[in-house]
């Protein structure tokens, strides 16, 4: 006898020998296990899929309705960002000079039946570039005041000196005393902008009511020919797509970094165009503030010549360079040896189109200082070794 038959004569055996009382507990106990395990199902989430339970009453569609509402309203209620996601270049440029930026009001004596009378004239802009007290504005903004009151973020107001001014460059310098400790502003140590950089502008538009506003844009071009009301001379000015009103004067033109590029002077005032603004460049700024600061006025030096931009000579605009109209007799010039009809291309290495551009290189020099300027004269070029005069008073 093998396994197989052995197991299946055994199997046999006992099959006949169950009773039906058996098949009954069997069966009985089946069911009950199944009941049980449905119930736990059911309890668990079968019908909590539909949004019920067997414990709780039925809901009817508009209840399943307002709770799905409720939840897409909280899918889309999301958390506000960190604060840090806040922070962009411009917010933090912004932080960085605002408290240094300051209200500049100008204040006359009248006449009044009680003898005189102190009346704002204007308000304009300033910007603090030393702790001890040093501020930049417009020569424009300050111009007849007989008080000049600086007016801080917080409001606090005080009286300030006007140290020097300079007309040329609508610049002038003023210093206040005060136990406040104050913020100020740094120029950018970068030796050029170029067109499409960030530029902000920041100042008090309108009067103080609309202190501290800021406007972004770019600088739109640079070394832009801009002749000052009054003055003798054309300096460049940076052109900026940033919003600059009346009010913006004095103010500073800040790159993403927080540091001054320029100061805020003027804007086209045509119904035809929008957003061309002009900032004194950092570079001139700086000298002129250097120079009052030392000397009380701008040292320029003095080349001796009467000038204008060769296009307007040809009558042609793409025509470059600056015309020497005429020469001052025993001048620097006239002793180098430039004559009257020469046209002067360069300036020790720096390229010259237009008079204003001269005159931004000259800014560099000081007098005494040699420099070589070239000029085209009967269609060849010549160059010339010049030692800078000093201007005389009323230059």
């Amino acid at each position: 006898m093998n396994f197989y038959e052995d197991f299946r004569d055994n199997h046999s055996n006992q099959k006949n020998m169950r009773s039906p009382w058996a098949f009954f507990l069997v069966g009985f106990a089946g069911v009950i296990m199944g009941a049980i395990l449905l119930l736990l199902i059911f309890i668990g989430g079968g019908w909590l899929f539909n949004g019920f339970s067997p414990f709780s009453p039925p809901r009817n569609e508009e209840e399943t309705n307002q709770d799905q509402n409720l939840e897409s309203q909280e899918e889309e209620r999301l958390p506000l960002p960190p604060r840090e996601h806040q922070n962009t270049e411009v917010v933090n440029a912004v932080e960085r000079v605002a408290s240094a930026v300051v209200g500049v009001s100008n204040y006359r004596d009248t006449p009044s039946p009680q003898g005189y009378s102190r009346r704002e004239q204007g308000t304009g802009s300033g910007v603090v570039v030393e702790p001890g007290g040093i501020i930049i504005t417009n020569h424009h903004v300050i111009t007849g005041a007989d008080t000049v009151k600086v007016i801080f973020q917080d409001h606090e107001v005080i009286e300030a000196e006007v140290i020097g001014k300079d007309p040329e460059t609508d610049l002038a310098v003023l210093e206040i005393e005060t136990d406040r400790n104050l913020d100020y502003a740094k120029f950018t140590d970068e030796e050029r902008l170029f067109p499409g950089e960030t530029a902000i502008a920041i100042g008090n538009p309108l009067g103080l009511a609309f202190q501290q506003t800021v406007t972004v844009g770019v600088v739109s071009a640079t070394e832009r020919q801009v002749r000052i009301p009054g003055s003798e001379y054309n300096y460049t000015f940076l052109q900026t797509d940033a919003a600059i009103n009346e009010g913006n004067s004095g103010g500073p033109l800040v790159n993403i970094r927080g540091e001054i590029i320029g100061i805020n002077s003027a804007k086209v005032l045509d119904p035809r165009v929008e957003g061309i603004g002009f900032a004194i460049p950092g570079t001139t700024v700086e000298r002129v503030t250097r120079d009052i600061m030392d000397h009380g006025y701008v040292v320029r030096p003095h080349l001796g010549v009467l000038i204008m931009d060769y296009s307007e000579v040809t009558g042609i605009a793409t025509e470059s360079g600056v015309y020497v109209e005429e020469v001052e007799p025993g001048s620097p010039a006239d002793e180098a040896g430039i004559r009257s009809g020469d046209v002067i291309v360069k300036l020790s290495g720096k390229e010259i189109n237009y008079y204003a551009q001269l005159f931004d290189a000259l800014l560099n020099y000081y007098p005494g200082d040699n420099v070589d300027i070239s000029v085209m004269r009967d269609d060849a070029k010549e160059t010339f070794h010049v030692t800078l005069g000093e201007a005389p008073e009323g230059w």
